[in-house]
């Protein structure tokens, strides 16, 4: 065969490297390397030059990683002595660098241009496995509803419905449905491409992706096209647009008044008066039962604009992270609290991950890139590549612990996606993670045993991600038990003594002293040799992350998400 485009194969073989590569991709480089002998050495030489970049990297890396101090000094940014590599340091991995160069990589260079060069010897060679590639196509992923949506929550401000109804949140897909809202501003956006505004006391009946009707309360519409002529509904007429904006009041006596801002709305009365009648800009009127109807001028201050939701929408943000601020001082005083990052910016070193709990435990920053948190003005850290992660070390035993995290999850990537993993997995090491099913997944290696699991339902779904999520998951070693929280709600109890294998086991070795040591937030460097998925690179945003010595109770966890809900 004819040697492959050389772009194509070295993307082939980075996304091979970085576990990025699809099960199509995948077979595409298993033929090339079966047939082309000179991808073959080309296969061979990157794999060369991509191990001893890793393993230089690590080796030097692993002992200075952890020597920040407990309590770093201000850094006079004249002195020359920030948290960077020295002169030397720096002169002796440039130097290292180019011995590479010459050695290794342009030799893989000259491959391209030497078609002399043969590697029938390697042709009965097996493509090594890929630590996460084939995996892609077995993943577990959630469960997609089957009821296809027609309208989309796309923004909520201090809504609350009445009891007994639903929880809504952003993002959430709603199929045909009637729902009460109490108060709060909501915005739908149908997938007719019409979005409607609701404020205040509002029972909406959602009929299609084109159609609504307004029980009480009021709306305001905006419809783009006029060709779609979205319908809403009220008990004593019907409103159509004509490409345009307008608000609807359906007032306590049954009595509806249309007001419009932009376009032309034909107004369909009824029922007994079947004459259509079309209001345009600036226009109004007033509908009622055994009355006449009645014109009447618009009033555009009277209903919720868009622009008018988003400024609710920043000072509420504004508030929120103002209030969130000035609680930490109350979270940070609390004796058992081993670990506190709250990801807001380090001054004299932005690789550093402050540790507010006052134990001195900084975090060091592997490759990630800083983002918006929770509102506009938090900080978070952004996990995307494969090699992007937040090192840590806690040292110390422990009998019970808790672990929370604000986090945000933007895809389902690997069958594991890492929350906290710790290197070693020895007696008592804690593994915190989120499958690829929606799983919430705490593992603990007993003293004697592979590991005992404790899962969650499904219960991060399609509909989740891009959210902001508080996850808890408590190991109370007092009750016996390990708890999963999701927003402040448990989702799942299982006993410590036989996890979720309980029909494969009775009850064994503890689990207990709990312990972590080296560790990591977003991704997962094993320690040793394992045949468990490698790579467990989380992708998202992590702006708050704790870890307490104690087991935590449902109230303190429901205080912790009131603090920071979004």
């Amino acid at each position: 065969m004819n040697s492959p485009d050389n772009a194509e194969l070295n993307q082939l073989l980075s996304e091979y490297a970085n576990g990025h590569i699809t099960a199509a991709r995948l077979h595409q480089l298993e033929d090339i390397l079966r047939d082309d002998p000179q991808a073959r050495q080309v296969y061979l030489e990157y794999f060369r030059v991509h191990g001893a970049l890793y393993d230089l990297v690590d080796e030097l890396t692993d002992e200075d990683e952890f020597s920040l101090p407990a309590n770093p000094p201000a850094i006079d940014p004249d002195a020359g002595n920030s948290k960077t590599f020295s002169m030397p340091q720096l002169g002796f991995l440039l130097t290292l660098c180019a011995v590479l160069l010459g050695l290794i990589v342009l030799p893989l260079w000259g491959i391209w241009f030497d078609s002399d060069r043969t590697t029938a010897d390697l042709a009965s060679d097996p493509l090594p496995p890929p630590s996460v590639s084939t995996s892609v196509a077995r993943l577990k992923l959630p469960k997609i509803a089957t009821t296809v949506p027609i309208a989309i929550v796309s923004k909520m401000v201090d809504v609350r419905m009445f009891p007994g109804e639903p929880k809504l949140s952003v993002g959430q897909g709603l199929a045909s449905q009637k729902f009460s809202m109490e108060s709060g501003l909501m915005q739908l956006d149908f997938l007719s491409g019409v979005s409607v505004i609701v404020e205040g006391n509002v029972e909406l009946n959602l009929i299609s992706h084109n159609q609504c009707e307004l029980l009480q309360g009021q709306a305001r519409v905006y419809a783009p096209s006029p060709e779609d002529g979205f319908v809403l509904i009220t008990q004593h007429a019907t409103f159509i647009d004509r490409g345009t904006e307008f608000g609807v009041r359906v007032l306590p006596d049954d009595q509806a008044e249309v007001h419009v801002f932009d376009g032309q709305v034909d107004v369909l009365p009824r029922p007994g008066n079947e004459v259509m009648k079309s209001l345009t800009t600036g226009r109004g009127m007033t509908i009622a039962p055994e009355r006449p109807l009645e014109e009447i001028v618009a009033s555009d201050e009277d209903f919720p604009s868009m622009v008018h939701f988003s400024e609710r929408i920043s000072e509420l943000a504004q508030q929120r992270y103002e209030d969130w601020q000035a609680s930490r001082e109350g979270v940070t005083s609390d004796e058992d609290l081993v670990v506190y990052y709250d990801f807001e910016p380090d001054a004299h070193n932005s690789q550093l991950v402050t540790d507010r709990s006052g134990s001195g435990l900084d975090g060091v920053i592997v490759g990630c890139n800083l983002a918006q948190g929770r509102w506009p003005a938090k900080q978070a850290i952004e996990f995307k590549g494969p090699h992007d992660r937040i090192r840590m070390k806690v040292p110390g035993e422990f009998d019970s612990m808790t672990l929370a995290v604000w986090v945000r999850i933007d895809g389902f990537d690997r069958e594991f996606n890492s929350l906290m993993l710790t290197d070693n997995f020895d007696a008592g090491h804690v593994h915190w993670q989120v499958r690829s099913s929606g799983m919430i997944d705490m593992g603990i290696k007993p003293r004697t045993e592979d590991r005992r699991i404790y899962l969650s339902e499904d219960v991060v779904g399609f509909q989740d991600l891009g959210r902001w999520m508080h996850l808890v998951s408590v190991i109370d070693g007092d009750q016996g038990v390990v708890i999963h929280y999701l927003d402040g709600q448990q989702i799942c109890r299982v006993p410590v003594e036989t996890g979720v294998e309980i029909d494969q086991r009775g009850p064994a070795t503890s689990i207990f002293p709990l312990q972590i040591g080296r560790a990591e937030l977003g991704n997962w460097r094993p320690r040793s040799h394992t045949n468990s998925p490698g790579v467990r690179n989380l992708n998202g945003r992590i702006d708050e992350f704790a870890i307490y010595s104690r087991a935590l109770d449902k109230t303190e966890i429901e205080h912790l998400y009131t603090l920071g809900r979004p």
